[in-house]
């Protein structure tokens, strides 16, 4: 066999950057532009991290000083011709990060359409997403206007990028479905609470605006079990499972240890695991908010000889009965997906998520992150359904070492398309047609 069946006609990388360049051709430039359009800039973004870039002065030098790289730039990306580092970090420090939003709402029409969602459909037919902040940049010394700032008690100050990612995931699948993550900027507040509650507000109106139709329920930490973070999901007509703790909601659970409401549930699984369940339905969250009702769920994990694996509660308004415990419980345990296979995969898995690409006095750290998560969401997709890719990760066994190989062939072929390059990786040089060495 010489080639791999499965580069689907309209799902696959090509299409897809096909479309995130035609969204980015109408975003308008904040500057006049001289020798390259945005698109350029933007597509040359994308090559950085769908290629794995350590840096962007080491992407810079290797288009500046290969030719077939620049040759496989303009076959694979688009791109005619890249623009230095210096250049990029000045055009795309003056590009508000929200006009990047519209190509993820495209990319996610994209699966839609191509019916990939449907197997993360969920209770009532909802889609799970995860929301969680993370780090991406910190310094004591370097700073821009949208930099987070930390007071420390030895009296220095340290400044950070943050953002709130949201992620769609489900709780048989692997692979999670990135939607545009939301920047935590300075006018948010000077502590992470601060900031954090209100970037949510911004990313929940972003959600529902952008997918006005889609059955929601968002998975949050014990940060956000809060009154008014509740009640925005009720007025966005979303659904929630939010982490519960004890030192947070301590009337709730005096509830829960008091209360002769409170039901028990116990399964015992194949493997002779027991679920053990506590729930106390339709109580106030707090004295605070009397009017805001909802279902506490305690869950343990107990094996053979006694020893609890695992511990969570949360809140919820969904319906809890015997028959929805363990899916609202295997929901609730999906929300570390924005973790794990989310922020861990983008920081030590090639995206480099904390490298500092550039500062800039704007926005920079932003919209390089923003388009990162863009490489990642083509990459997610291509994990979930292209054959072709799934091959060559297999035959490379690790994700690090596809890596290592793409960059090689991209580095040394003339490589004529995608299945090609993917083919060369999963079948050797019994590929066909083959990448071509470049001999010049």
């Amino acid at each position: 066999m010489a080639w791999i069946s499965g580069f689907r006609k309209h799902l696959n990388v090509k299409s897809m950057l096909k479309l995130a360049k035609s969204r980015f051709d109408k975003i308008k430039s904040p500057v006049q532009p001289r020798k390259f359009t945005l698109t350029n800039y933007l597509m040359s973004a994308l090559a950085l991290f769908k290629l794995k870039y350590e840096s962007l002065l080491k992407f810079d030098q290797d288009t500046r000083q290969n030719d077939t790289i620049r040759a496989n730039m303009e076959q694979l990306f688009g791109v005619l011709k890249v623009p230095c580092d210096t250049a990029m970090r000045k055009v795309l420090d003056l590009l508000d990060p929200a006009q990047l939003r519209p190509v993820f709402k495209a990319l996610l029409a994209f699966v839609q359409r191509a019916k990939i969602l449907e197997a993360y459909r969920y209770i009532n037919g909802a889609y799970l997403i995860s929301i969680d902040g993370t780090e991406m940049f910190h310094s004591e010394s370097v700073q821009c206007d949208n930099c987070c700032q930390s007071k420390h008690g030895n009296g220095k100050v340290s400044f950070a990028h943050k953002l709130l990612a949201a992620v769609i995931v489900h709780p048989a699948q692997k692979q999670v479905i990135p939607l545009a993550p939301e920047p935590i900027q300075q006018q948010d507040g000077t502590n992470k609470n601060d900031c954090e509650l209100n970037a949510i507000k911004r990313l929940i109106a972003d959600l529902r605006r952008e997918h006005p139709h889609m059955k929601i329920i968002v998975l949050l930490d014990g940060l956000y079990a809060a009154g008014p973070v509740i009640e925005l999901l009720r007025d966005y007509n979303m659904e929630y499972i939010i982490v519960a703790k004890r030192k947070k909601l301590t009337k709730l659970f005096e509830k829960l240890d008091a209360s002769s409401q409170v039901k028990l549930h116990v399964i015992i699984d194949k493997q002779n695991i027991r679920h053990e369940f506590r729930y106390l339905e339709d109580v106030s969250l707090n004295d605070s908010w009397n009017y805001l009702k909802v279902n506490l769920i305690e869950y343990r994990e107990v094996d053979e000889t006694g020893k609890v694996r695992y511990y969570n509660c949360w809140i919820t308004a969904l319906s809890v009965t015997p028959d929805t415990l363990e899916r609202l419980m295997r929901a609730g345990r999906a929300r570390w997906k924005v973790e794990n296979e989310t922020f861990n995969t983008l920081k030590n898995q090639g995206y480099h998520l904390e490298h500092n690409y550039g500062h800039g006095h704007k926005h920079l750290t932003t919209v390089l992150a923003m388009v990162m998560f863009l490489a990642f969401l083509i990459d997610q997709i291509e994990l979930r359904c292209c054959k072709v890719f799934q091959a060559a990760l297999a035959q490379a066994k690790k994700p690090s070492y596809l890596r290592i190989r793409i960059r090689s062939l991209f580095t040394e072929n003339i490589i004529p398309n995608w299945q090609s390059l993917y083919d060369r990786i999963a079948l050797g040089n019994n590929a066909t047609p083959v990448c071509i060495p470049d001999t010049s």
